[in-house]
């Protein structure tokens, strides 16, 4: 028998996967962006990818054409939650969490399992709702069980063993300032508009957004 929260994810993927390879070129530029900022290469030659909560694994074709190894898990594969990544100590290079941690209620194994199959120097990505900015709106989603702010996402981070943890608004390809200012993450959730405003409006006014990105490093 399908569960519930299974029909959700299906469904959800399927909306994502109708514009999947112009969002998974705006998540690889967002990428460029943010490891310019930190001073780290999230992108490498070769690379190894565990995308933990692929969804229909839209990311996929935009790693292949890299020449990376991409391995996606979703909610028929395993519960992140409870099961451990069916992947080899220190072999992976970036772990993807997108919008997934939120539907945990407890992610102690996957933060662990995270850090276990990541290389020294390899970067876990999370993007979760900032309740700071998302409180009204959270718990709209009767999947979502756990919020974060920017403040608890780091320090869960650092607890689990990363040592190196940065937080930005879960903007896409926008300019350094707007991920680095000091109101970034108010600035980021007050945009009047949406990515999908018309051509016409100016880029600094579009892509509202009230999500956190966190980059951990092993």
């Amino acid at each position: 028998m399908v569960s519930q929260k299974h029909t959700y994810y299906q469904k959800r993927s399927a909306l994502i996967s109708d514009q999947g390879m112009i969002l998974a070129n705006r998540e690889l530029q967002t990428l460029q962006k943010i490891e310019e900022i930190i001073g780290h290469k999230l992108i490498v030659e070769g690379m190894t990818v565990c995308d933990a909560g692929c969804g229909g694994k839209y990311l996929e074709p935009i790693f292949d054409d890299m020449g990376a190894h991409y391995i996606g898990y979703d909610i028929e594969d395993l519960n992140l939650e409870t099961d451990t990544l069916p992947i080899s100590d220190a072999s992976v290079d970036l772990v993807l969490n997108y919008a997934v941690i939120e539907h945990l209620a407890d992610p102690s194994i996957f933060l662990s399992e995270s850090h276990r199959v990541l290389k020294e120097g390899g970067a876990l990505i999370v993007v979760t709702p900032n309740w700071q900015h998302s409180k009204n709106e959270f718990y709209n989603d009767y999947t979502h069980v756990k919020p974060y702010t920017p403040s608890s996402l780091r320090k869960i981070l650092a607890d689990f063993g990363f040592g190196k943890v940065f937080d930005f608004p879960n903007l896409r390809c926008k300019s350094a300032f707007s991920y680095t200012n000091q109101w970034k993450y108010f600035l980021a959730a007050h945009r009047p508009f949406l990515g999908t405003a018309p051509s016409f409006i100016p880029e600094f006014l579009k892509g509202r957004a009230k999500g956190i990105m966190a980059v951990a490093i092993k």
